[in-house]
């Protein structure tokens, strides 16, 4: 054993670079993992603290389907449950007037209530006391103090509703709780402060109270006590609930990282077979000298779980900085579609991190199991040429076939998430075509080189003859590269489609000419624009007004968002149902109480035409009929849609949030842009955009979205690279004689480069060749399936030649451009010495 190891190890080092690129690829696969696993921990960890450090020990929460609740019905519940605590919030979010862009979160707190009854973060901070009864002081962390920029003690501007206000700020004692880290860009104040500040007298947002388990009773009573307007909440079900909406984005983009490590894989296995067959005369001499075949097996696996090691360590270490670099990404794509972050820390678990290097490790062990089988058959005594790879054994091919189809069948049976399962189904298909490419490729290559040949010069028609060789190092190249291409383009044609279908969407239903809302302040925007709604009506180029509202009530006892509109018949051609008869439906609309659901919400709660849907109104719960289904690609968790008219004969009046204007024909929008104009010099933070506009900012929201699917399909395709390098070099090293004697009968370096970027370049054909319609089939896939089960929404997958033009271009880019390195390390030696080392 002591011998097989020794030669292992001198083999090795004669070539490090064959280990190094295995070790590269590999470890770029788990550091795509880590980043991506890592960021949406931070992301999940930052909000939940934050929330459970203002909460403390707070365990149900008091609130209005509005968002706005009378102080008063706080006044009345401490007199009616005077041995429960709770303690009123008022919470906004504010933008830093200095820092363009940057949020934090403004929380008004009654000190003396909070410090004795509630918050754990602020249950020991006896100083913050009287600094938070001080009339306008604010206190922050000191790393939100740093993100400011402030000194020790300074004034901040924030903008919120319709009006900029000053704060000051302060730092409290360095041992204070309230330097803890989830309190990044949380503002706290004296609850009358901050309805001072947020000109909300008598209002709060919600009502915290802490109720032992032994309360139980005390519990049920107060919620048999509270009005049908208010809502009883157990805050660490809504914190879950909350937590689970970005359940869909994760799990995809969870999967997307799950590809880096399978062409890891590619690698991994590309690099031991060309091992195996570069050690199999070496191989044979072992066994005459007394090694068995399990030796020779276990050396393999060893040889592989020290690369995965190694590789899973450095991956770990590089996932760490790219998820740093990924995390505002991260954030803000949660809070432009979720739920607000205020914490920009990067958290690290140590769960997280030693399950990705484990299965960075397992994944390169089971990539070597097949060149492992291959050693241990290695024939006694002298084997044949090296320049032929060792066909896989029958055992090897069994096995591997085997575990396929064992894999699929545990898959269908496991008790997993549909989408999961679906993602799972995906990958086997992608290994299985891994499978049937080599095949593939052995049909069209000799066809595609000739060709090519008989439009090539002599050093071209050599360099695609010799690629012709059967030459398992290049098929896997070929492979790693096409699947990598084929994701990267299904993932293009996906989102390319999703985003035409948004594009189209959006042009179908903003039908207004103008869109006003009040920027960053729904609670505060209903008085001003109802007045800016019924102002603008009266004009005489305007010729219809829409407006929504929208809010979260209890429907069938879930939690779900309810739109409210008024829709004047120039709107109503904007909704494309997908179920129900648009005549019938808005017959119904303002007269009966109906209501129309999107898409996903009819997928997600399996819900049909005529369905009876129960709604929490505050004259009791009452029974709405579903008469229409309509596309929406605005919330993937689904919405209802009720007419205002129907919402009013059941709930009291509600803000206005945004308001669309209607034009009489074209000529009469330059009066309508001019009165808006003068109707926002008196509404300050009024937001006014035409239609384009408000078109173009959508798409700009969803073209962020992507960033992150767009590096992690640019990540597979850098592993891939590493992948042909590896293999070209591996060919070059096998070619050395060859290309030595080339050299002595005359051949510059220049012509010998050509020949080598001339199989390069076939194997870029082959795979951007191959790639297309893979490609097509996993964009299909991801529409048609992944999409309706992660999002529930339908859309037809569109496929641009101009999309198929530049993923085959890339490929040609990424497979010529790998034959830089080997090209340098073929023509750097003289000839003399190539054939002297031979």
């Amino acid at each position: 054993m002591n011998l097989l190891w020794l030669s292992n190890f001198n083999h090795l080092r004669r070539h490090p670079w064959q280990f190094g690129l295995a070790l590269i690829g590999v470890a770029l696969g788990v550091a795509i993992v880590v980043a991506v696993q890592v960021t949406q921990h931070s992301a999940k960890l930052g909000f939940r603290r934050a929330q459970e450090a203002l909460t403390g020990i707070a365990t149900h929460r008091i609130e209005a389907a509005t968002g706005v609740l009378d102080e008063r019905v706080y006044a009345r519940l401490c007199l009616s449950f005077p041995n429960l605590a709770m303690t009123p919030v008022l919470e906004a979010d504010v933008k830093l007037a200095a820092k363009r862009g940057e949020w934090a979160k403004l929380v008004g707190l009654d000190p003396l209530t909070v410090l004795t009854r509630s918050s754990t973060a602020l249950s020991n901070a006896a100083a913050a006391q009287s600094e938070l009864l001080t009339t306008s002081l604010g206190l922050v962390n000191a790393r939100t103090f740093r993100l400011l920029g402030q000194p020790a003690t300074a004034t901040v501007i924030l903008v919120q509703a319709e009006h900029e206000f000053v704060l000051a700020l302060q730092t409290p004692a360095a041992a204070s709780p309230l330097n803890d880290p989830a309190l990044d860009g949380v503002i706290l104040v004296d609850i009358a402060t901050a309805q001072e500040l947020l000109r909300r007298p008598g209002e709060i947002s919600h009502i915290e109270l802490y109720v032992p388990k032994q309360a139980a009773g005390l519990l049920a009573r107060l919620k048999n006590t509270l009005p049908a307007t208010l809502h009883l909440r157990d805050i660490k079900q809504e914190l879950a609930a909350q937590e689970m909406l970005t359940k869909a984005l994760d799990t995809n983009l969870a999967a997307m990282s799950f590809l880096g490590i399978l062409l890891g894989m590619f690698l991994v296995y590309n690099t031991e077979s060309f091992l195996v067959v570069q050690r199999n005369v070496l191989y044979g001499r072992l066994r005459t000298l007394g090694v068995t075949a399990s030796e020779l097996m276990w050396g393999v696996l060893i040889e592989a779980l020290l690369i995965g090691a190694l590789a899973s360590v450095v991956g770990v270490c590089a996932g760490v900085l790219l998820a740093d670099a990924l995390l505002d990404l991260v954030i803000y794509t949660r809070r432009d579609f979720y739920y607000a972050v205020t914490t920009h820390e990067l958290s690290l678990d140590a769960m997280t991190l030693g399950a990705c290097a484990v299965g960075g490790v397992v994944t390169t062990i089971l990539a070597a199991l097949c060149p492992a089988l291959d050693a241990a058959n290695a024939p006694l005594g002298r084997a044949p040429d090296p320049d032929h790879a060792i066909k896989s054994s029958w055992l090897s091919k069994r096995v591997l076939t085997f575990s396929f189809i064992l894999i699929a069948v545990l898959v269908y049976m496991a008790p997993i998430s549909t989408l999961w399962r679906s993602f799972a189904w995906l990958f086997l298909a992608l290994v299985l075509a891994s499978r049937l490419i080599p095949f593939a490729l052995r049909l069209i290559r000799p066809g595609l080189a000739r060709a090519l040949r008989a439009r090539s010069v002599w050093p071209e028609r050599l360099g695609i003859a010799t690629s012709l060789r059967a030459d398992r190092r290049i098929e896997t190249a070929t492979t790693a590269l096409c699947l990598a291409a084929a994701v990267s383009l299904g993932m293009q044609l996906m989102t390319g489609s999703f985003r035409q279908n948004v594009e189209t969407w959006l042009l179908r239903l903003l039908r207004a000419d103008f869109y006003l809302s009040i920027r960053d302040a729904p609670v505060a925007a209903g008085p001003q624009l109802k007045t800016v709604a019924l102002q603008l009506a009266q004009h005489p180029a305007v010729s219809a007004i829409s407006t929504v509202s929208r809010l979260r009530v209890i429907v069938d006892r879930r939690r779900t968002s309810l739109a409210v509109y008024s829709l004047p018949p120039r709107a109503r051609p904007g909704y494309e149902f997908l179920a129900g008869d648009p005549r019938q439906i808005w017959r119904q609309w303002e007269t009966d109480d109906t209501v129309i659901v999107t898409e996903p919400y009819a997928r997600h709660l399996k819900r049909q035409l005529g369905d009876q849907l129960t709604i929490e109104s505050p004259t009791g719960r009452r029974r709405f009929k579903i008469t229409g289904i309509y596309r929406d690609y605005s919330s993937e968790h689904g919405i209802v849609a009720m007419s205002r008219a129907t919402f009013q004969r059941h709930w009291a009046a509600i803000n206005v949030e945004g308001v669309g204007v209607y034009a009489h024909n074209s000529r009469d929008l330059r009066a309508i842009r001019r009165t808006l104009d003068t109707i926002r010099g008196n509404t300050r933070d009024l937001d006014i955009r035409a239609n384009v506009e408000l078109r173009q900012r959508a798409l700009q929201v969803f073209d962020r979205t992507f960033q992150i699917t767009k590096l992690l399909a640019l990540a597979t395709l850098l592993v891939s690279f590493v992948g042909i390098i590896g293999s070209l070099l591996a060919q070059q090293i096998e070619r050395a004689r060859d290309y030595g004697v080339l050299r002595a009968l005359g051949i510059s370096r220049i012509e010998l480069a050509r020949v080598i970027v001339a199989q390069t370049f076939l194997i870029g054909i082959v795979a951007a060749l191959l790639a297309m319609p893979i490609g097509i089939g996993i964009a299909n896939y991801l529409v048609r399936v992944v999409n309706v089960e992660a999002f529930g929404w339908t859309m037809p997958l569109v496929v641009p030649l101009s999309t198929l033009a530049y993923a085959s271009c890339g490929v040609l880019f990424a497979a010529t451009a790998a034959a830089i390195l080997p090209v340098f390390h073929a023509t750097i030696r003289p000839p003399a010495q190539v054939l002297q080392d031979e």
